[in-house]
Formats: structure tokens, sequence, C-alpha cells
């Protein structure tokens, strides 16, 4: 667990507690995993519990998905008509055919990882980024398109349809996401992405919400340059 003075004292002894039921791990990768297994268990308790964004700020709210995550994503009633139900379907589909999965569909998308934690940012800080495609990648941290053949879907939302309080991201919500820096500030309204090789002052406004499901103002296939 990364170290997080900001997070609430009960919600941290409340964890250790559960995790020390789990016994000695094998490993520095057991522990991770029994880490992950006790948020997983009960994400009420421990995710989502940094102060509130405050309204005015992430209006419209921003990801990018994986390509193989669209499996989790859409109905499956809607993948089933397609025939790309499974990851190596998605993951292999031309880009005319992934586009129809995407261009053509303006139905309810799920959102959520398995902890029941979604990481967004600011639509409106992102959208001017566009034209630097890989760059706004690297800003946000995201290297996960490499391994969907250079492609990902990008996802803008309105706050209001998420029906769930928004907040600045703690060392829980990111757990099995080594890649994310606690902000130290615990008075800070936003969290800050960790670039990959942009300076560290280059991080764009970061907010996490719980799972929920939105009908997306912008839900489109992107390739990385």
């Amino acid at each position: 667990m990364i170290r997080d003075d900001c997070l609430d004292e009960e919600v941290t002894v409340e964890f250790f507690k559960r995790l020390s039921r789990k016994g000695v791990p094998r490993d520095a990768r057991g522990a991770e995993c029994f880490a992950f297994d006790v948020i997983k268990a009960d994400p009420d308790v421990f995710v989502c519990k940094g102060p509130f964004v405050p309204d005015g700020v992430f209006v419209r709210l921003f990801r990018v998905e994986c390509i193989s995550d669209l499996r989790y994503r859409l109905p499956e009633e809607t993948l089933t008509a397609t025939g790309v139900n499974h990851k190596e379907f998605v993951d292999s589909l031309p880009d005319e055919d992934l586009q129809s999965l995407t261009d053509e569909y303006d139905g309810p998308i799920k959102l959520g990882n398995q902890i029941d934690v979604v990481w967004v940012t600011d639509f409106e800080r992102v959208e001017p980024l566009f034209d630097d495609f890989a760059g706004l990648l690297d800003r946000l941290g995201w290297s996960e398109a490499a391994s969907d053949m250079g492609r990902c879907v990008v996802v803008a939302y309105h706050r209001e349809q998420v029906g769930r309080t928004i907040h600045v991201p703690r060392s829980l919500d990111a757990m099995g996401h080594p890649e994310f820096d606690v902000i130290e500030d615990c008075s800070a309204e936003m969290g800050m992405t960790k670039p990959i090789t942009a300076p560290r002052e280059m991080g764009l406004p970061e907010a996490v919400h719980r799972g929920c499901t939105v009908v997306p103002s912008r839900w489109e296939m992107r390739r990385i340059s």
C-alpha cells in the first residue's frame, strides 16, 4: 500500500485489520493480491473516500478505455449481435469493425474496474489537447493502448449522469495501479495524473467515482498517432 497520510485513519485501520486476516504472503506479488482482494471484497468501505471534488469543475468527465475492455462496457446483446464478446476477438477487430462498435452505438455503457472505481479527468482541460493525442495519453499516464494495436476508445460524459459523488483519489483507489502518485496536500480539490515521459508538472486533473452506467456525449475509437 502506498503511504497516504490523508486517508481517514478508520479506513486505514480497517484495511490493515482485514489484510492481517489473510495471513503471510509468499512474496511481494502475493501481498499485492491480498491487498487487492481486501478492497475488492468490500469497496463500500475502502474506495472513493477522498474529499469531494467541488461543483463547477469536472462538469464533463473524460476517460480512455482499452479496446479489450469494450466487452465489459457494452451491453451483452450488442456484443453478441456482432460476435465479439471475447477479449481476443475485440482486440483483433479491424478498424472499420471497431468503429462500428463506437460510431454506430449511442446507448448506455457500463463503467467501473474490479474494485468499482472509475478514473476520470476534466474534459474541458483535455479537449484542446486532442490534436496531439499521443502527448495527451502521455500526460494522462496512460500506456495501455500499446497493447491494443495502437488503438483506444475515448469516453466523455456529463457529471450529472454519474449519480455518485466525485472524489480526490486516495491510495486505496489506486490498488493495482503502481503508476499512481498520492497527492500529499490533504486540502487539494483534485488529484493530478502522473505523466509517463512529460514533466511531472504537466500532469492533468484527476478524480474518481464509483462504477455507474452512462450514455456518453463522446464515444469514439482513436489511434495513438
